[in-house]
């Protein structure tokens, strides 16, 4: 049943348990067929193939992580066998100079908001990010 776990991104080494998953469970998915070697919580991730340590984690595509200690295949990882790594930051590589546009035409126009105590006015958005990975 294949919604029963998901595989975010195809260069992904690990796999996000949906529901919970019992060791001995063979899992398949895009020529890859694991037998989970312990039980994985929903929610959490396991390995497609058998890992050494200090060997990539990869997730959305990119590396989210090391190894800590060896994990076989079909082994769930968690903070106790794997750290924290990412790709190296480029940083800044280039100045640019911006220059807003006119606001002229604008400068009567009114929206619907509300003045804050400090005289600044503000709209209610709301955004929630969440994100997938807690390693």
């Amino acid at each position: 049943m294949s919604n029963r776990f998901l595989r975010i991104h195809p260069a992904d080494n690990v796999l996000v348990a949906l529901s919970d998953l019992k060791a001995g469970e063979a899992i398949s998915t895009n020529g890859y067929t694991v037998t989970l070697t312990n039980d994985v919580q929903a929610k959490h991730k396991f390995v497609l193939k058998a890992m050494a340590p200090e060997d990539e984690i990869v997730m959305y595509g990119i590396l989210v992580g090391k190894t800590t200690e060896a994990i076989p295949a079909g082994g769930a990882i968690g903070t106790h066998n794997v750290k924290h790594k990412s790709a190296a930051f480029a940083g800044k590589t280039k100045t640019i100079q911006w220059t807003g546009p006119d606001a002229g035409p604008w400068r009567d126009k009114t929206f619907l908001g509300y003045h804050r105590r400090d005289g600044q006015v503000g709209t209610a958005n709301y955004w929630v990010i969440i994100p997938m990975v807690f390693c």
